[in-house]
């Protein structure tokens, strides 16, 4: 469970997230992207489920807990390798693929760890997919250390960063790093089969979803939502209107379509 990894950091949701749950492939919208199972909009998030039990969740959740971290955290003094490797340690679980770090593709440490948001936005998708790689990869480096192998240090970093301390200086104190050598430190745990572990557990992970029986007109206006949201406003349009044909005093729909 994500807040019960954080013994002090108690995480609040600003708002609901709506998930939807397709009877099947004929009301997947055109040309969805897996990047876009997770939408995030004003005052609720979108979440785009096929209803197979083959699906990659990774994404989803990545993204989820990177919404968390950036309403509840900020992300001013948190670090883009942490954000990304936070959000991957609890997504790996749920995908088909968990993410390996290459040895020989790692990036430099002093340019990974000084990576800021904006840099990482603006690479390709394959250079992101090698930092959230290695994010990860370091996020288990720095919990194997001094034998902790949980979040304890991992939030006791977070800490430390939010109230203004050098990365750098953090980083040494509390897993005892020295940055002399932790290019070459991290490249020798990277070749080792440790690297490859999750050391989250699915049976740890839990979560509260409150379902609600709704009927075709609405279940048409919350994909409409989901739609517009991803900047599809022609579909969302037509999807509205099926909606209102169906139940024309529907609120949802007439509100998102006005």
């Amino acid at each position: 469970h994500f807040q019960n990894s954080f013994k002090e950091t108690k995480f609040q949701i600003p708002f609901r997230s709506n998930v939807i749950v397709l009877k099947d492939r004929s009301f997947l919208p055109k040309n969805i992207l897996k990047s876009e199972s997770f939408v995030s909009a004003d005052g609720a998030n979108y979440i785009l489920i096929e209803g197979d039990s083959d699906k990659d969740w990774s994404y989803v959740f990545s993204k989820y807990s990177k919404f968390l971290l950036s309403n509840n955290l900020g992300n001013r003094n948190i670090p883009a390798w942490l954000n990304e490797g936070i959000a991957e340690y609890f997504a790996s679980d749920f995908g088909n693929n968990p993410l390996l770090a290459q040895p020989n593709n790692l990036i430099a440490a002093n340019i990974f760890l000084e990576t800021d948001y904006y840099t990482l936005e603006n690479q390709d998708e394959e250079r992101k997919s090698i930092f959230a790689n290695e994010s990860l990869a370091f996020l288990n480096f720095l919990m194997g250390r001094k034998r902790s192998g949980n979040f304890e240090n991992i939030e006791k970093l977070i800490q430390a960063l939010r109230a203004g301390r050098d990365c750098r200086e953090a980083l040494s104190t509390i897993f005892d790093v020295k940055f002399s050598t932790i290019d070459l430190e991290f490249r020798e745990f990277a070749k080792q089969q440790a690297a490859y572990l999750r050391l989250v557990s699915q049976s740890n992970l839990a979560f509260d979803f409150q379902p609600e029986s709704i009927n075709e007109s609405l279940g048409f206006a919350y994909l409409a939502n989901y739609v517009y949201f991803s900047n599809r406003t022609e579909e969302a349009t037509r999807l509205l209107i099926k909606s209102l044909e169906i139940e024309p005093e529907n609120s949802l729909a007439n509100s998102t379509l006005a």
